[in-house]
């Protein structure tokens, strides 16, 4: 999946105002873009922003299939172009940080057409949009009783069973149902009991639901999730109850085999309950967890018929370096490719700035895979990794999956996902300790964890098979076939941190990342094309210094990147090594050290000022060395 940014002359065509009409819109295809990829829209003058955020839906299009024609301000800038691509928008910003002053401090250029996401920028968004969406406010809509009684919100998972009627439209095909979201719409005047009021009254995202057909043939047929509040919609097209509609989204996420209504008279949970809102077709009504669960239990007995489709990565495609430059970048790429196709995970080593966590995030993005990327810590240990108990607001325990089985499985929905994990600086934490039992999951055995989840079955963690796999249960976290690790090992910090086991080594792909070999001034031009610095006066002598540093410590280009940017800005390079470079040599010995720097003033004597050095590692180090 690659991340694009477009901009739009919002004098020329009112973008906000057709977003407000459709979340669909034809876009000229001028760039080499794929489905699934992710567009961001930037706004320009007067606005001047990035504003949206969307994703390419089809493409390839010989001409435009949604009219837009009323929000075109000059008609003359839009002829046919030729081809055209379909984009979904997924989400809106107004922020002042995705301002072009703020994006353009994270390396966005003038925008000028469309382009590549650099990924300093798309961590820089990552992060802004990570904080946009933690600050909305979630709305707590309450209903009241006709007694006006106000109904308190209710925080905990709520269990439901919602009547459908299969003559709607999106219910044809059972069959091709799931991954749906449905919008499900229920009048006021229709609520007439307090058993759906309170069934409805606290809706929220992660409420689980049992789905029944009621016409033609009823049945239980599917389970699914809410995924959004209740809100009112006026103004519908059906006559009835038009100004008092509320709807929700409803994510179906599962579909059985159907099966008859009143199977719920012989379920244990259900003895002893009034089960006449569950059969005369009333359209919400509440349940229990344990009557949820048995319900679903009965229905996953050997019972799906629809699994929900699979989604896949290629690895078998020639992996291709794309935003960094390496000396051995072929062989790189040959090494990477192999590993994954041979269903290693892969470990890049190296000394400190040679690009091994820019690689590990380039590694995900060519072959599409959603990735989570964390820093290791000597504080790890399974219970961060793996997960335990924790206590929930009923001060209950109750088990929560750490790092790796959040990877796997979407906690909410239970549906099983594919989310590498990049680990960085692997090596600070202790392996044995924080792994634990995942090692046989790496080789492909199913393991028990000592916990159980909300249906009171232990934790298990298993890898995917060829075999057609039941409904997506509580307790179980599958790890897909193309799942991947890809860990990074700063080798120059090997002796102060924890050793690898040989356990851990073998079930990895070490892929060496080192700096290059022979530094010339052409090679250092070639690092400035990559890191778009231009004009840069002192080539020859970046090149002369980063090999003076390779006789002292190997560092690897990022750290000259950082030098360059520097001194093209402010040609002092004592400064530059003493932000940079200096730090970087703790825990040589002070001789080593003080041989560097006469080097350094013998042989950049124009360049260096050698007492300046001196004095900052007296001052740094002091008696450490």
């Amino acid at each position: 999946m690659t991340n694009w940014i477009i901009p739009c002359n919002i004098q020329k065509y009112d973008l906000i105002g057709a977003f407000k009409k459709n979340s669909k819109l034809n876009w000229k295809q001028s760039i080499n873009v794929n489905v699934n990829d992710i567009v961001y829209i930037y706004l320009g003058k007067p606005i001047q922003k990035l504003r949206y955020k969307c994703v390419v839906l089809t493409i390839n299009l010989p001409k435009e299939e949604i009219d837009d024609a009323e929000f075109r301000i000059d008609d003359d800038a839009y002829n046919n172009y030729g081809k055209y691509m379909e984009l979904q928008l997924l989400e809106e910003f107004e922020d002042e940080r995705l301002s072009y002053e703020n994006l353009k401090k994270y390396g966005l250029n003038t925008v000028q057409g469309p382009s590549k996401i650099s990924l300093n920028l798309l961590d820089y968004l990552s992060i802004i949009i990570k904080e946009i969406n933690e600050s909305k406010t979630k709305r707590s809509i309450e209903y009241s009783t006709s007694t006006n009684e106000i109904l308190p919100s209710n925080e905990e998972k709520q269990y439901l069973w919602i009547n459908f009627n299969s003559r709607e439209k999106t219910l044809k095909e059972m069959d091709s149902l799931v991954g749906i979201t449905y919008e499900y719409s229920w009048g006021i005047k229709d609520r007439a009991t307090v058993r759906r009021i309170r069934a409805t009254s606290a809706l929220k995202p992660g409420d689980q639901a049992i789905l029944v057909d009621i016409e033609p043939d009823s049945g239980i047929f599917a389970r699914g999730i809410v995924t959004s509040e209740p809100h009112p919609r006026k103004n519908l097209s059906r006559d009835s109850h038009s100004e008092e509609d509320y709807v929700f989204d409803l994510k179906i996420t599962e579909v059985f085999k159907k099966v008859p209504r009143d199977i719920i008279l012989d379920l244990p949970s259900f003895k002893g309950v009034n089960i006449k809102s569950f059969l005369k077709g009333v359209s919400i009504t509440d349940m229990s967890k344990e009557q949820f669960n048995e319900i679903l239990e009965y229905l996953t007995e050997d019972n799906m018929t629809f699994p929900k489709e699979k989604e896949t990565i290629d690895l078998a495609q020639p992996f291709e370096i794309t935003s960094l430059y390496f000396e051995d970048k072929i062989h790189i790429e040959r090494q990477v490719r192999t590993a994954l196709v041979q269903g290693k995970n892969i470990i890049f080593t190296g000394p400190p700035g040679t690009g091994k966590s820019k690689l590990a995030k380039e590694v995900a993005d060519f072959y599409q895979a959603e990735f989570k990327m964390v820093t290791a810590s000597s504080n790890w240990s399974t219970y961060e990794t793996l997960g335990g108990y924790h206590p929930n607001k009923e001060n209950e325990l109750q088990f929560k999956p750490g790092l790796f089985l959040s990877c796997v499985k979407d906690t909410v929905t239970n549906d099983n996902i594919n989310q590498w994990l990049i680990i960085d600086e692997l090596n600070r934490a202790d392996i044995d300790k924080a792994f634990g039992s995942f090692f046989s999951v790496v080789t492909g055995d199913t393991i028990s964890l000592p916990f159980e989840a909300d249906n009171n079955q232990l934790i298990r963690l298993q890898p995917e098979t060829s075999e057609q796999s039941k409904a997506p249960q509580e307790h179980v976290y599958v790890y897909p076939e193309h799942w991947r690790l890809i860990a990074t090992m700063n080798t120059a910090d090997k002796s102060s941190l924890f050793e690898l086991s040989y356990a851990f080594m073998r079930r990895f792909a070490f892929i060496n990342i080192g700096v290059p070999k022979n530094i010339t001034t052409e090679l250092v031009k070639h690092y400035l094309t990559t890191w778009v610095i231009t004009d840069y006066a002192f080539s020859s002598e970046l090149a002369q210094i980063w090999s003076l540093i390779n006789t002292c410590r190997k560092m690897g280009p990022a750290i000259i990147k950082d030098i360059a940017t520097y001194t093209a800005a402010e040609p002092n390079f004592t400064d530059a090594l003493l932000l940079y470079v200096m730090p970087q040599l703790e825990g040589m010995l002070r001789e080593d050290i003080n041989r560097f720097i006469d080097t350094l003033k013998q042989e950049m004597r124009e360049h260096i000022d050698a007492n300046i050095l001196n004095e900052f590692v007296d001052d740094f180090y002091g008696d450490a060395l």
